[in-house]
């Protein structure tokens, strides 16, 4: 057996890796069977419970009035209001003090807006034109949406003209060249086959990369400008080709539907991108944010703007057939014969945007779970924020219901409206930087709802932490008499919760500071979502998105019943086992990705997850006795020195891989989940060291590995119990 072998069979040994000491295997066995003994447990809770404090609603009550308040009714007229009207980033203060007095109204008495100051762009014109041979124009892109008369919201499609935010101006002209999705793949394609990027203007796709990055890479290979269109090829067969008619009168994408969007370096950094780090208040020093917003001017299109173009490429160039769209066009990668005309103008400048901060104080002011959307959208959002703002709402006027029973929650919960998501997560972003001490101190977990519903299937990304309480609350949420949304959700996808990247508002929270994070919402639906564009309006929402309103009220249901239970149970309901098998999954990939290279030991990191694995199965056995002991006087909550200690445990867990910032971006701070550095959306597990694996930096990838390695180590001792069990009577 070679060395490599040897290595690969050491780690994937299950005994070695993931088997819990004797010992503890026999205090986690002790610890199971102590459960069962529910006279001892009695009298060891009437003995040693530091406080007990009655009830006023029973759980049973308080889940009934959180899942059943919410209904789609109510939660229409919420939607009809928010997407009435423009509410652009920094452009919303009227709905954001609307969202404050509805709060107030509800009896979240402690309501109140935070304003942040923060440097962002304005539209001045736009222009886009295919030269002829001579320089003069053939055709002229109109850069607007058809306005269509069974959508009222489209009669003001100049409303907000179809830029990107954080473009940088320019008036350029130049050769095309078509760069499928502009992935760094895609450049470095070219790049091996000869043809010549410099200067070129670039005409690619949305999907697959974050469209800011999509700029990034072609300003490092040193093209002048990029254009971004929505080929119907990236609509799951929801398209004209496919037999679907178009928006209105079927699910497909309209040919003038455009994608407007944020083009920050997402991958980099999030908020303001003067101030990273800290918050952008009216006197805060900032910074040159060059390196991180772009340098060359870009416009997205819709596809009907783009077929011309891409028709000046036909012929011209190497054609590759995966990168073939679905347009009328052969789709060859040019350079073209005649030029392009691309003028951006915008303005930079110092705006305000506005948060709205709820508070319900609960017994534990230093035990704080906070749920959020944001409520700026690009032009009208029915879907994108618009049913997260719906659903937050209603959550809201559930936590009112609950108020007027004079209920004061176990956990403080704290309610969050976001503004400035749109441009780069602006005021999450913030506010995270602002309360920063504050919320590394006492944040419980942060539960996150952009898109609520623009279809019918349950998905979540989440911290591992979070998974067991996801399912269950899934579980006992009702989509019929005979099914709940876990049946569906098995059904449609085994339950699947995917890692958290970047892309909403949970990325300060979960990447920066290291407060355990998910994200919920309903989507993959019949028809494809006109996202960021004139379309996303409540007649597409009535008509194809969630008719009934029906996944939006879901959405509130399951979103009210993950905070109640996050914040009523007296021990924290996480798994922290869950979390280790992750990382061993992580680390398999890894492994895989290092492949027969000597060069760098994984050893360290290896015995670092098999310690937070025993440790976590530790605080995971104590925490399911500490349930039986705190639940075991009917109508009462306790707090006793041992349920604290492992609430503390479990709160600063995912604070345990803060680190000191990856490689090229320090703002990241997780060393297990960053957004990848070349795609933004996805999440890039063991960031550091999987990046330096992918450059061959082999040096780099061995610093990291132990580093990594040293941080997880850190994080299980501080997660260790000790002999802290019922065992050794220090309950």
């Amino acid at each position: 057996m070679n060395l490599f072998s040897s290595k690969l069979h050491r780690y994937h040994s299950l005994n070695q890796r993931f088997s819990v000491s004797a010992r503890r295997n026999r205090r986690i066995l002790s610890l199971l069977i102590v459960c069962g003994m529910s006279s001892l447990l009695f009298l060891i809770l009437l003995k040693l419970t530091n406080d007990v404090s009655p009830l006023k609603l029973p759980q049973h009550t308080i889940e009934e009035i959180m899942t059943t308040t919410p209904n789609n009714i109510t939660i229409k007229e919420w939607s009809h209001f928010y997407a009435s009207g423009l509410h652009s980033t920094g452009q919303n203060k009227p709905l954001a003090e609307w969202t404050m007095k509805k709060w107030i109204e509800y009896g979240i008495e402690d309501t109140k807006i935070e304003e942040y100051r923060v440097y962002m762009n304005s539209p001045v014109s736009q222009r886009l034109a295919l030269l002829d041979s001579s320089g003069a124009v053939a055709y002229e892109a109109k850069l607007m949406e058809d306005i269509i008369p069974e959508d009222e919201s489209s009669k003001l499609q100049n409303a907000v003209p179809t830029y990107h935010g954080y473009s940088a101006n320019g008036n350029v002209t130049g050769h095309l060249l078509y760069v499928n999705h502009c992935q760094i793949s895609d450049f470095r394609k070219l790049a091996a086959e000869g043809i010549e990027i410099a200067n070129k203007i670039i005409l690619c796709r949305y999907g697959k990369v974050f469209r800011g990055l999509k700029i990034r890479h072609a300003q490092l290979f040193n093209a002048s400008a990029v254009l971004m269109y929505s080929d119907p090829a990236d609509d799951r067969g929801i398209s004209v080709a496919h037999g679907y008619e178009e928006y209105p009168n079927g699910p497909a994408r309209q040919h003038s539907s455009v994608e407007r969007g944020g083009a920050q370096f997402l991958s980099f950094v999030a908020g303001d991108p003067t101030t990273p780090g800290y918050p952008s208040k009216e006197d805060s020093k900032r910074m040159d944010p060059q390196s991180v917003i772009p340098s060359i001017p870009s416009l997205p299109i819709s596809y009907e703007n783009a077929l011309p173009f891409l028709k000046a490429l036909n012929g011209k160039g190497m054609r590759f057939d995966e990168w073939k769209g679905e347009l009328d066009a052969t789709y060859n990668v040019g350079p073209s014969d005649v030029e392009v005309n691309l003028v951006n103008q915008v303005t930079y400048g110092i705006q305000s945007v506005w948060n709205v901060i709820g508070t319900i104080h609960g017994s534990i002011e230093n035990e704080v779970v906070i749920l959020g959307n944001h409520r700026d959208a690009w032009v009208y959002g029915a879907g994108d924020p618009v049913s997260g703002s719906a659903a937050l709402m209603e959550v809201a006027r559930s936590f009112g219901e609950l108020l007027q029973h004079e209920w004061t929650p176990h956990r403080t919960i704290t309610l969050a409206s976001w503004d400035g998501e749109e441009f780069g997560l602006l005021g999450s972003t913030e506010w995270v930087e602002d309360h920063a001490d504050f919320l590394r101190e006492n944040a419980v977990a942060y539960l996150n709802v952009d898109i609520a519903a623009i279809g019918p299937h349950f998905k979540a990304s989440s911290s591992p932490l979070l998974y067991s309480l996801l399912r269950d609350v899934a579980k006992d949420i009702s989509v019929s008499k005979d099914e709940s949304v876990f049946d569906q959700w098995q059904t449609w996808n085994n339950c699947s919760i995917k890692d958290l990247g970047s892309g909403s508002d949970y990325t300060s929270f979960m990447d920066h500071i290291g407060i355990t994070s998910c994200d919920i919402n309903f989507g993959y639906g019949t028809a494809i979502h006109p996202y960021h564009s004139t379309y996303d309006s409540s007649y597409w929402m009535e008509k194809f998105g969630d008719p009934n309103y029906v996944s939006h009220t879901l959405t509130a249901k399951i979103w009210g019943l993950v905070a109640i239970r996050l914040s009523e149970a007296a021990v924290i309901p996480f798994v922290a086992t869950d979390y280790a098998y992750k990382l061993t999954d992580y680390f398999d990939k890894l492994v895989s990705a290092l492949g027969e290279n000597p060069s760098v030991s994984l050893d360290k990191l290896h015995n670092s997850i098999v310690l937070l694995h025993e440790n976590a199965a530790m605080l995971d056995a104590n925490a399911t006795l500490a349930r039986k002991l705190a639940t075991y006087v009917s109508g009462k909550k306790t707090y006793g020195q041992h349920i604290q200690t492992i609430n503390s445990k479990f709160k600063l867990f995912e604070r345990g891989f803060i680190g000191e910032g990856n490689p090229q971006r320090e703002w990241f701070k997780h060393v297990v989940y960053a957004p990848g550095i070349y795609t933004g959306y996805g999440s890039q597990t063991f960031p550091s060291i999987t990046e330096a694996i992918d450059e061959k930096d082999w040096k780099l990838a061995q610093i990291w590995a132990d580093k990594v390695a040293q941080i997880i180590t850190n994080a299980a001792l501080a997660i260790d119990l000790g002999e802290f069990d019922i065992e050794a009577g220090h309950f």
